[in-house]
């Protein structure tokens, strides 16, 4: 949504100033085209004059006698002189005329270019007065009269014929400025439509930039506890897509006995408390830091890493501890005395996401509590190398020895009780001879490429099942599994050689996984389709569920994590959650499968709320198949 607003503000501040570039371009175009348009005829009157005043140029040169004498005595050459001067005449070019000035002053015409009806007589007085005849006739220079309080005509052109030094005559060509009115009255709607659009557009801004501070003071609002003022689990799931784990270290921290101060100052001491830890809180952490009210009287903390001291968030928990402990928290008049215990987890990019980070953490605080309170506590996994390295050792001759198999778990139909298929869960055999279960195996082996080949294992263990033993097989996959070109490779591979039987596999995706580079899974995830397998959310409902998968992936089940199954006889919440969620699923057309089915109570909700299919030990262990 973020960056959507950006998109959209950046096309309307561009459509903003590209309107104003064009409102000034048409503000200048206006009176530039109309200085230009009466420049155009201008010269055109000037060049037609030119051409008319050689000719006659030409002609008296030979002759001993005044332009008025020679015409005198040339009837001839007068109607060709009016000719020639009609040919200008047009819509724009009114009239075309060639007066002289008598021996009283007097201007007279000598020739004119318009129609015989209209046209004026030789030697007819020209009763117009006009000083800038006189100026032309006597510096013998052209010039231009602008007539703008005449409407019909826009300008007045006059060009002096000169014979050897001497004014002959002047030549007069009158164009209509019709044109240049109509020039801009084309203009004018354009330029006013500029206004108006460019006025719309700026108002529009405005109230983006108003919606866009209302939106950051609500969103500000959303993402901050209401009772400390720090961020709050809303901003944790935000947080959480984006940061990068590698950067950051964890603590958790709990206030140690707050029930007791509840139960013996009341409820407005312990909300009390929680404001002045937060507030110390604050103090003790840096602006790049991270503070989160998890929940109650629990607070997260995420610590930027600071390059010179990896074990910086020690030294600051312990910080932190140790002034919480010192501080008096004076309530009315009462004297409280608080600590608090904190977990921690060094390098949460060991973990494959930080719901597992925060998991991690909160083991340690645990531990602390157990251990008497008032205490940091945190395990660098470094401590344990040697021993992660021997497991690394085990597990990659297991696989190397095929001593991975996979226990399968049987999806019943919950109104029939028919078995539907089968989920696939991996197993190995140790040095002992005995079953080591994933969550034994799995943290060890992440991110590796141990685990990269026991997932492509898995993948030929499920395919070899499906072929022979005609069954539907779910498989888990992490996203990460999707995105690896190895791992894809090879699942495209197995589906190609086993065509006949693709519509028999389900892709389990965990839920609770970090998910990047979407578009390149959700292109991926749309190839396995083509093949015919099923897509499946797995644990949905466990942490904070992405419905945004749904607008980006072809979900075609929804395995409602354990969590909320087990406790649907006991919590409303629960019930109503999974209600809704079979609500959703039915809405979108998806199939819905229950796990953890440990008893007949929950079978017998689950048919009640028509979930389709379940899954869980009252229904069938994990085991080989026979």
């Amino acid at each position: 949504m973020k960056s959507m607003n950006k998109i959209y503000l950046v096309i309307f501040v561009t459509i903003f100033i590209s309107l104003a570039y064009l409102y000034n371009i048409v503000n200048k175009t206006v009176p530039s085209l109309s200085v230009n348009v009466e420049k155009m005829f201008v010269k055109q009157a000037e060049d037609f004059s030119i051409n008319v005043a050689s000719k006659v140029e030409d002609e008296l040169f030979r002759e001993e006698k005044t332009l008025y004498e020679f015409l005198s005595s040339n009837c001839g050459l007068q109607k060709q002189l009016n000719e020639y001067l009609s040919i200008i005449i047009s819509n724009t070019f009114k009239y075309a005329y060639m007066l002289y000035r008598d021996e009283k002053g007097n201007f007279r015409y000598l020739a004119d270019g318009s129609d015989e009806m209209e046209r004026a007589d030789f030697n007819q007085l020209f009763d117009v007065e006009s000083s800038l005849y006189e100026k032309v006739y006597t510096t013998q220079k052209s010039s231009v009269e602008y007539q703008k309080e005449i409407d019909t005509l826009s300008a007045t052109y006059i060009y002096p014929i000169v014979v050897k030094g001497k004014t002959e005559a002047i030549i007069i060509v009158d164009f209509s400025r019709d044109m240049v009115v109509s020039i801009v009255s084309i203009l004018e709607p354009m330029e006013q439509m500029f206004t108006y659009v460019f006025a719309g557009i700026s108002i529009l801004i405005l109230f983006l930039i108003y919606q866009a501070l209302v939106n950051y003071r609500v969103k500000k609002e959303s993402f901050t506890d209401a009772l400390t003022q720090v961020y709050n689990r809303h901003y944790l799931r935000v947080f959480s897509e984006n940061m990068k784990s590698e950067e950051y270290q964890l603590a958790i921290l709990d206030i140690d006995h707050f029930k007791k101060v509840n139960d013996n100052y009341g409820h407005d001491a312990g909300d009390f408390v929680l404001q002045s830890v937060a507030v110390l809180l604050q103090q003790q952490i840096r602006p790049q830091d991270v503070l989160i009210r998890f929940g109650g009287e629990e607070f997260l903390l995420f610590i930027k890493k600071n390059k010179a001291n990896r074990k910086s968030i020690v030294d600051i928990a312990q910080r932190i501890r140790k002034v919480v402990e010192k501080h008096n928290f004076k309530y009315e008049n009462t004297t409280l005395k608080i600590t608090v215990s904190m977990g921690l987890t060094l390098n949460m990019e060991r973990f494959q996401t930080v719901g597992e980070a925060i998991r991690h953490a909160d083991e340690m605080l645990y531990c602390a509590k157990k251990e008497g309170r008032n205490r940091v506590v945190f395990r660098d996994r470094k401590e344990s190398n040697i021993q992660n390295l021997s497991a690394i050792d085990e597990i990659k001759e297991a696989i190397e020895q095929e001593k991975f198999f996979c226990h399968y778990q049987s999806i019943h139909n919950v109104q029939t009780g028919k078995i539907e298929k089968y989920e696939a869960l991996v197993r190995y055999i140790n040095k002992e001879g005995k079953i080591v279960y994933p969550d034994a195996f799995l943290e060890v082996i992440a991110k590796t490429n141990i685990y990269k080949d026991m997932t492509k294992a898995v993948i030929r263990l499920v395919f070899e099942t499906i072929q022979s033993k005609g069954i539907h097989v779910s498989m888990n996959l992490n996203f990460s599994d999707i995105l690896d070109n190895d791992i894809f490779i090879l699942l495209q591979e197995e589906l190609q050689a086993h065509l006949s039987f693709t519509n028999s596999l389900t892709v389990e995706l965990l839920e609770t996984e970090k998910l990047e580079n979407i578009e390149l899974v959700s292109q991926r995830i749309s190839k396995l389709k083509e093949y015919g397998v099923k897509i499946a959310i797995d644990d949905f409902g466990s942490g904070y569920a992405n419905f945004n998968l749904f607008d980006s992936f072809p979900i075609d089940i929804i395995k409602i994590d354990g969590s909320l199954i087990k406790e649907i006889n006991n919590s409303v919440v629960a019930f109503s959650v999974v209600k809704s969620i079979s609500l959703f699923a039915e809405a979108l057309d998806i199939e819905i499968v229950a796990e953890y089915v440990e008893t007949q109570e929950i079978l017998d909700t689950l048919k009640i709320l028509d979930v389709p299919y379940g899954q869980g030990y009252h229904l069938g262990k994990p085991k080989l198949l026979e």
